[in-house]
C-alpha cells in the first residue's frame, strides 16, 4: 500500500472517478428519493480509497508477474506501477456499472397517463367480453373510467336501460404492470363516489 500511495496516477483516478459516483449516488440508486451531497462524496470517496488503496496494492504485483506469490514478492517496480493504474481504472469502472446496474433496477418504468388508459382500456374490454354477463358487452362503448388515486382506475360499464348495477373492473398499476384488483356488478362511479364522499352531493346541491 505504501507504494501505491506514491503512485501518483491512482491518485489522479480516485479524484476522477469519485466526482461520478457522487453524482450516481446522489440519485440515490438504492431507492426513491436523493442521498445528500456530503453523505454522496464521502461514500464515494471511501469507495474509491478502498478499491484503490486496499485491493489494488494486493492484486497489481500478481497481475504484473506470473511467478505466484514469489513472483508478486520480486515484480518490477515499474510493471507493478503500471498495473496498478491499470487495476485501481478497472475496479472502478465496475463499481460505477454497479451503481448503475443498481439504479437502473431500482427505477420504475414511466409510462405516461394516456398510455396507462389505453392499457386499462384494452384490459378492462377484455375482462368484460371474458367475465361479464352478455348484457352489459354492448355497452362497453359507454363505460367510464374514475382515477381513484395515481395508481388505481375503477372502469364501470352501465347496465342497458339503466336498470340494475354497473359491471365494474378495478385495476391497479405498478411497474407497468396492470393488475386486476376487483371485477364485478357495483354501483356506478358517480354513485360510489357520492356514497364514499357525501359531501359532494352538497356541493352539487343534491
Amino acid at each position: 500500500m505504501r507504494r501505491t500511495l506514491k503512485n501518483r496516477s491512482v491518485a489522479a483516478i480516485v479524484v476522477i472517478f469519485t466526482p461520478v459516483g457522487a453524482v450516481l449516488l446522489h440519485r440515490d440508486p438504492f431507492g426513491d428519493g436523493t442521498i445528500a451531497w456530503p453523505v454522496a462524496i464521502i461514500v464515494a470517496l471511501l469507495g474509491n480509497a478502498f478499491l484503490a488503496y486496499v485491493v489494488t496494492p494486493w492484486a497489481a504485483p500478481y497481475l504484473a508477474s506470473t511467478g505466484g506469490h514469489e513472483g508478486a514478492a520480486n515484480a518490477a517496480p515499474q510493471s507493478v506501477a503500471v498495473a496498478e493504474r491499470w487495476t485501481s481504472g478497472t475496479l472502478m469502472v465496475f463499481g460505477l456499472l454497479a451503481i448503475m446496474a443498481l439504479g437502473l433496477s431500482n427505477s420504475e418504468v414511466i409510462v405516461t397517463p394516456t398510455e396507462r388508459l389505453e392499457k386499462n382500456a384494452a384490459l378492462v374490454k377484455r375482462t368484460v367480453e371474458a367475465q361479464a354477463p352478455a348484457r352489459f358487452k354492448p355497452m362497453l362503448s359507454a363505460a367510464d373510467t374514475w382515477k381513484m388515486s395515481e395508481r388505481t382506475l375503477r372502469t364501470c360499464v352501465p347496465p342497458p336501460d339503466d336498470i340494475g348495477e354497473s359491471w365494474c373492473v378495478v385495476v391497479r398499476s405498478e411497474n407497468d404492470q396492470l393488475t386486476i384488483v376487483k371485477a364485478g356488478p357495483g354501483l356506478s362511479n358517480a354513485a360510489q363516489a357520492l356514497e364514499w364522499h357525501p359531501e359532494l352531493a352538497a356541493q352539487n346541491g343534491r
